[in-house]
């Protein structure tokens, strides 16, 4: 499937809005994010949900953020997005007013959870073989779980 391109005005304020949910790149457009944060200027913005397939735009969020001088106190940011911790750091030292912060899509931490996961399962399996023993014939067998 083709990518949808956006076209984004030059520059945008809206002086009310106060909640801005973006849910972007359902069909692989990577600059949804860098159009929107380079068009809009949102001086009232308290909270930001933004999900995206794309690379974070970081550079134009810090110009969004500069030139809005909002008052933004929560920031949720998701998908397969993954911010270094300079970039986080930036972020809430540039957004004092900050109290929520949230990577959701966190590829570390999903690495981590599917880890945990895994061993879980491994170990509920190596527990189970040694409650019943059971390996098919009347034989004794071994059991090797790589970590």
């Amino acid at each position: 499937m083709k990518p949808i391109k956006y076209a984004f005005p030059e520059r945008t304020t809206h002086a009310k809005l106060q909640h801005l949910h973006i849910r972007a790149s359902l069909f692989g457009d990577d600059d949804v994010g860098v159009g929107l944060f380079n068009a809009l200027t949102l001086p009232n913005l308290g909270h930001l949900d933004f999900r995206h397939n794309g690379p974070w735009p970081h550079g134009e969020f810090k110009a969004f953020v500069t030139r809005s001088k909002c008052p933004l106190e929560s920031l949720i940011l998701g998908k397969s997005m993954t911010l270094t911790d300079q970039e986080k750091e930036e972020c809430t030292s540039l957004i004092p007013s900050l109290k929520r912060f949230e990577v959701k899509g966190d590829m570390e931490r999903l690495r981590r959870i599917a880890r945990l996961k895994w061993q879980a399962e491994a170990a509920d399996c190596w527990e189970d073989a040694l409650w019943t023993g059971d390996s098919g014939d009347s034989s004794d067998s071994d059991i090797d779980i790589d970590p």
